[in-house]
Protein backbone atom coordinates (compact mmCIF):
# COMPACT_ATOMS: atom_id res chain seq x y z
CA UNK A 1 0.00 0.00 0.00
CA UNK A 2 1.13 3.56 -0.57
CA UNK A 3 1.14 4.53 3.08
CA UNK A 4 -0.10 3.70 6.50
CA UNK A 5 -3.58 4.82 7.41
CA UNK A 6 -4.26 6.18 10.88
CA UNK A 7 -7.27 4.11 11.88
CA UNK A 8 -7.34 5.16 15.56
CA UNK A 9 -9.96 7.89 15.21
CA UNK A 10 -11.86 6.06 12.51
CA UNK A 11 -12.23 2.97 14.63
CA UNK A 12 -13.36 4.90 17.68
CA UNK A 13 -16.25 6.03 15.54
CA UNK A 14 -16.69 2.75 13.68
CA UNK A 15 -16.53 0.52 16.73
CA UNK A 16 -18.98 2.76 18.52
CA UNK A 17 -21.39 2.41 15.60
CA UNK A 18 -20.85 -1.33 15.32
CA UNK A 19 -21.17 -2.15 19.00
CA UNK A 20 -24.13 0.09 19.75
CA UNK A 21 -26.60 -2.45 18.44
CA UNK A 22 -24.79 -5.44 19.96
CA UNK A 23 -24.41 -4.38 23.59
CA UNK A 24 -27.26 -5.61 25.77
CA UNK A 25 -29.10 -3.06 27.85
CA UNK A 26 -28.44 -3.06 31.56
CA UNK A 27 -31.40 -4.38 33.48
CA UNK A 28 -32.63 -3.01 36.77
CA UNK A 29 -31.12 -5.04 39.58
CA UNK A 30 -31.73 -5.18 43.32
CA UNK A 31 -28.17 -5.72 44.51
CA UNK A 32 -24.74 -4.30 43.79
CA UNK A 33 -23.54 -7.81 42.96
CA UNK A 34 -26.25 -8.23 40.33
CA UNK A 35 -25.39 -4.86 38.77
CA UNK A 36 -21.70 -5.78 38.72
CA UNK A 37 -22.44 -9.12 37.07
CA UNK A 38 -24.64 -7.45 34.46
CA UNK A 39 -21.96 -4.86 33.69
CA UNK A 40 -19.34 -7.59 33.31
CA UNK A 41 -21.61 -9.46 30.91
CA UNK A 42 -22.25 -6.26 28.94
CA UNK A 43 -18.53 -5.53 28.72
CA UNK A 44 -17.85 -9.10 27.60
CA UNK A 45 -20.51 -8.76 24.91
CA UNK A 46 -19.04 -5.48 23.65
CA UNK A 47 -15.53 -6.98 23.65
CA UNK A 48 -16.71 -10.05 21.71
CA UNK A 49 -18.40 -7.79 19.16
CA UNK A 50 -15.26 -5.68 18.83
CA UNK A 51 -13.07 -8.77 18.39
CA UNK A 52 -15.42 -10.05 15.69
CA UNK A 53 -15.43 -6.64 13.99
CA UNK A 54 -11.61 -6.57 13.87
CA UNK A 55 -11.35 -10.15 12.55
CA UNK A 56 -13.89 -9.37 9.82
CA UNK A 57 -12.05 -6.16 8.94
CA UNK A 58 -8.63 -7.86 8.83
CA UNK A 59 -10.00 -10.68 6.66
CA UNK A 60 -11.92 -8.25 4.42
CA UNK A 61 -15.01 -10.36 5.05
CA UNK A 62 -17.44 -8.00 3.36
CA UNK A 63 -20.64 -9.81 4.35
CA UNK A 64 -19.84 -10.19 8.05
CA UNK A 65 -18.23 -6.75 8.27
CA UNK A 66 -21.29 -5.14 6.65
CA UNK A 67 -23.71 -6.95 8.95
CA UNK A 68 -22.11 -5.31 11.97
CA UNK A 69 -23.03 -1.77 10.94
CA UNK A 70 -26.22 -0.08 12.10
CA UNK A 71 -28.35 1.63 9.42
CA UNK A 72 -27.75 5.01 11.11
CA UNK A 73 -23.95 4.65 11.36
CA UNK A 74 -21.63 7.59 10.75
CA UNK A 75 -17.87 7.49 10.31
CA UNK A 76 -14.92 9.75 9.68
CA UNK A 77 -12.37 7.70 7.75
CA UNK A 78 -8.69 8.45 7.14
CA UNK A 79 -8.84 8.60 3.34
CA UNK A 80 -7.64 11.66 1.43
CA UNK A 81 -10.56 11.37 -0.98
CA UNK A 82 -13.10 11.26 1.87
CA UNK A 83 -12.44 14.43 3.89
CA UNK A 84 -15.92 14.57 5.40
CA UNK A 85 -18.09 12.47 7.67
CA UNK A 86 -20.05 9.70 6.00
CA UNK A 87 -23.61 9.32 7.23
CA UNK A 88 -25.60 6.14 6.88
CA UNK A 89 -24.58 2.50 6.64
CA UNK A 90 -24.65 2.44 2.84
CA UNK A 91 -22.31 5.44 2.51
CA UNK A 92 -19.85 4.12 5.10
CA UNK A 93 -19.81 0.63 3.61
CA UNK A 94 -19.43 1.88 0.03
CA UNK A 95 -16.18 3.57 1.02
CA UNK A 96 -14.95 0.55 2.96
CA UNK A 97 -15.72 -1.74 0.00
CA UNK A 98 -13.58 0.46 -2.27
CA UNK A 99 -10.77 0.16 0.28
CA UNK A 100 -11.26 -3.62 0.53
CA UNK A 101 -11.02 -3.92 -3.27
CA UNK A 102 -7.79 -1.91 -3.27
CA UNK A 103 -6.22 -4.07 -0.55
CA UNK A 104 -7.19 -7.27 -2.39
CA UNK A 105 -5.13 -6.12 -5.39
CA UNK A 106 -2.08 -5.85 -3.14
CA UNK A 107 -2.44 -8.99 -1.01
CA UNK A 108 -3.62 -12.46 -1.90
CA UNK A 109 -5.04 -14.13 1.23
CA UNK A 110 -6.45 -13.42 4.67
CA UNK A 111 -5.64 -11.91 6.93
CA UNK A 112 -5.21 -9.07 4.45
CA UNK A 113 -4.77 -6.49 7.21
CA UNK A 114 -3.32 -6.68 10.70
CA UNK A 115 -5.37 -4.31 12.84
CA UNK A 116 -4.76 -4.89 16.56
CA UNK A 117 -6.88 -3.46 19.36
CA UNK A 118 -4.84 -1.71 22.07
CA UNK A 119 -5.74 0.21 25.17
CA UNK A 120 -9.41 -0.59 25.04
CA UNK A 121 -11.71 0.84 27.68
CA UNK A 122 -15.30 -0.35 27.80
Amino acid sequence: MRGHLDWRLAFRVAVSAATTTAAPALVHAQSTEAVSTTRQASRASVRATLDSFIVNFNNLDSARFSAQWAPTASAILPFADTPHRLDGRDAVLARFMRYFAQVRTERTEPPFLHMVVRNIRI
